[in-house]
């Protein structure tokens, strides 16, 4: 049970790396921003060119590669700023919680 426990962690940060990263360049694109959308997009349009049978799931392969790659790269960028400006923030307005 413990090795099937470790899989089931990896292969669900794997999913939400991937699920995060889609959200933000789909969610970006919404509200203008197409640019990263785009890229990602035309470069999974490249990489399958040519393919007959398995365009479609190449596309998605990229797409959802360069999704969680993204993923991974914001979460990185943002774990200091989270660890190192908002919880500091947070702390300090916890002291004037007068429920806490």
């Amino acid at each position: 049970m413990p090795k099937f426990l470790k899989l089931l962690m990896i292969v669900g940060t794997a999913a939400m790396l991937w699920v995060g990263g889609s959200i933000i360049l789909h969610s970006a694109a919404e509200i203008g921003w197409h640019a990263p959308y785009d890229v990602v997009h035309h470069v999974a349009v490249y990489v399958a060119h040519g393919l007959d049978q398995a365009q479609d799931a190449v596309e998605w392969i990229v797409t959802a590669a360069i999704d969680g790659v993204f993923g991974l790269v914001l979460g990185l960028v943002l774990m200091p700023v989270g660890a190192r400006l908002i919880g500091p923030m947070w702390q300090r307005l916890k002291r004037f919680n007068p429920l806490a």
